[in-house]
């Protein structure tokens, strides 16, 4: 069971995909459909249908069961919409999105004028990532998505896997905010490269935080966060017990804690922000640090004994169980890990997104036990 906020005044429609005990040709009660496209189409119709004083701005469309929902979703909002989708209390529902246009497969597209928030939570997203599109130039300022966010979800890094688990697509981003200014907040996930495109007309950067979540780009030599035509991706960044795979390239980054970057991060703007209790590789440009690693650990290494200092800094780097996704021990830090870096969190736990299962501090009270 998982918290899940709810909308306040939400319409709310259930989805239900094909099982193998079910007739293809069941006719569902109102508020039940057979497909989100369906659900979609009903909403948009029962939006119009709406009296002016009293127009329909929420909406939650809940997928019923544990199965696979196929076909390509278009969000597109109006000002001040919310949707959420969402998977129903103890369901695993995977969205496979699928290849409608001829080599071209399609994504989870979404656009949305001003005030508009879309809410994607306890999914599984294959085939493709999430996309969202930017307003037209003409209007940039009221016509586009204000908020999108991904909670308990997993976007499959590298879109799929090969029979070997091998990723399909490891160049492919699972997040893109293609010319779209909306600030983007990752929960308690899984996620795979985000690429950054930005608008003509800038304006302050938008905000992408993680929080207790990976970002996978498939590989440490790979760009988990960036712009595919600029040096850095235009957007604030923060990281909260994050893992982090791939460089990260940002404009700026506001807070990063209890935090592992396996590669470098390149920050522009280095005068504000802070990176704290954090593994932070070498090659790296950040904003100040406190009590981050390898830092402390040459510190406490005289600074004209370079041999002693190449050791420390060999020593002190994270050592996973496993970096391929599907493993059962996915990312996780190994027991031969240093303890600069298994204890290296801001409360003695765990850096990286293992940060709340508190082994260190299970470990020691069992010790004290025996």
């Amino acid at each position: 069971a998982r918290v899940t906020p709810e909308l306040e005044g939400a319409t709310r429609y259930i989805v239900h995909t094909a099982l193998p005990d079910r007739d293809p040709n069941t006719s569902w009660p109102p508020g039940h459909y057979g497909s989100i496209a369906a659900a979609l189409a009903a909403w948009a119709q029962a939006k119009s249908a709406a009296p002016a004083q009293q127009p329909l701005h929420a909406l939650i469309i809940e997928l019923a069961e544990s199965g696979v929902y196929e076909g390509s979703i278009d969000l597109q909002l109006d000002a001040g919409e919310a949707i959420q989708l969402r998977a129903a209390e103890r369901t695993r529902p995977v969205l496979r999105l699928l290849d409608v246009r001829a080599s071209q497969p399609d994504a989870l597209s979404i656009s949305g004028a001003a005030g508009s928030r879309v809410l994607l939570d306890g999914l599984m997203i294959v085939g493709r990532g999430v996309e969202v599109q930017g307003p037209a130039e003409e209007n940039p300022a009221t016509d586009d998505l204000c908020e999108l966010v991904i909670r308990h979800c997993t976007l499959v890094p590298g879109w799929a896997l090969h029979f070997n688990c091998d990723p399909k697509r490891p160049g492919e981003p699972s997040i893109t905010l293609d010319g779209s200014r909306a600030g983007l907040r990752v929960e308690h996930s899984i996620v795979g490269a985000i690429s950054v495109i930005s608008p003509l007309r800038r304006g302050e950067p938008p905000s992408v935080t993680l929080c207790d979540s990976i970002l996978d780009a498939t590989g440490i030599e790979r760009v988990a966060l960036g712009a595919p035509d600029e040096a850095v991706a235009y957007v604030e960044a923060s990281f909260s017990r994050c893992t982090v795979i791939g460089e990260v390239q940002a404009h700026s980054v506001a807070v990063a804690q209890d935090t592992i970057f396996a590669s470098a991060l390149r920050v522009l703007r280095r005068q504000s922000g802070c990176v704290r209790f954090c593994y932070v590789a070498d090659g790296s440009r950040t904003p100040r640090r406190f009590r981050c690693q390898p830092d402390l650990a040459l510190a406490a290494v005289a600074a004209t004994d370079a041999g002693a200092r190449l050791r420390e800094r060999l020593r002190v780097v994270p050592q996973f169980e496993s970096l391929r996704y599907p493993s059962p021990h996915y990312l996780r830090v190994a027991d031969a890990c240093c303890a600069e870096i298994r204890e290296g969190a801001s409360d003695r736990s765990a850096m990286g997104v293992y940060h709340d299962l508190y082994e260190p501090q299970r470990e020691a009270n069992l010790a004290l036990r025996l």
